[in-house]
């Protein structure tokens, strides 16, 4: 029988932590199948378990991108891998999303917006991706949900996915979070429509980024990447890692 670390998994049976997930299973244009065990999007790890860590070690990952601020990430630190995977921490969106301040007077349109033009954060996160350790990359902010999906959307259009899968790998972030109690609390205050849609995975949301792609760079994820100040190498690389 083989051991759970070995088997590909959609939601990982973790125990502190409720939205990581895998990149593997989704068909390309080419006709393929991306891999499993290269890629896990996730919440924050800060309150993984020592058996967490264990399962995520055996399970392959050997580098882990924190998407999330400099002071976010000190506020709630990761659970500790080791010296021998590698870590990063770079965000394309600079605020504390778990603000509520920011959620009630931001809309997520503006958010997505901030995040589409960091090119220097993109540039950053793709190289460390490119040059990791060979094995699995996690790579995660605070929920999971913004950040992570836009990376992993990303991610998935440079392997041949289309947008449809990219949105449908988006939205199961609003589902998978409700196993929180404190985010259920949140989920049933009284809100507006604008800070809902923060707590929310909503494809229309995903989908003001999709139409910047489309409007400013015809939907050509290698053009953006590229202006970005992504090299063509290095995007090579990380598609590389989810196909090859």
């Amino acid at each position: 029988m083989a051991e759970p670390w070995e088997l590909n998994w959609q939601r990982l049976p973790l125990e502190g932590v409720v939205n990581a997930r895998e990149l593997g299973g989704f068909p390309t244009a080419s006709g393929e199948q991306t891999r499993f065990h290269r890629f896990v999007r996730s919440d924050a790890l800060t309150d993984a378990t020592p058996a967490d860590i264990e399962f995520l070690r055996s399970y392959g990952v050997r580098a882990v991108l924190d998407m999330r601020g400099e002071k976010e990430a000190e506020g709630r630190p990761d659970a500790c891998f080791g010296p021998d995977v590698a870590t990063a921490n770079n965000s394309p969106f600079k605020v504390n999303m778990a603000s509520t301040e920011m959620q009630a007077t931001m809309p997520a349109s503006w958010v997505y917006d901030c995040i589409f033009e960091n090119r220097d954060a993109w540039r950053g996160i793709f190289e460390f991706i490119a040059s990791a350790p060979d094995g699995c990359v996690l790579f995660h902010c605070s929920a999971g949900k913004d950040r992570t999906g836009i990376l992993a959307g990303l991610i998935m259009l440079l392997a041949g996915c289309d947008r449809w899968d990219v949105f449908s790998a988006y939205v199961p972030s609003r589902v998978n979070l409700m196993r929180l109690p404190f985010f259920r609390e949140y989920w049933d205050k009284p809100c507006s429509d604008s800070e809902r849609e923060h707590y929310d995975s909503r494809a229309s949301t995903l989908g003001h980024w999709f139409d910047r792609l489309d409007a400013e760079f015809g939907g050509d994820v290698r053009a953006y990447l590229a202006w970005c100040g992504v090299s063509e190498e290095t995007m090579d690389a990380v598609r590389a890692r989810l196909m090859d």
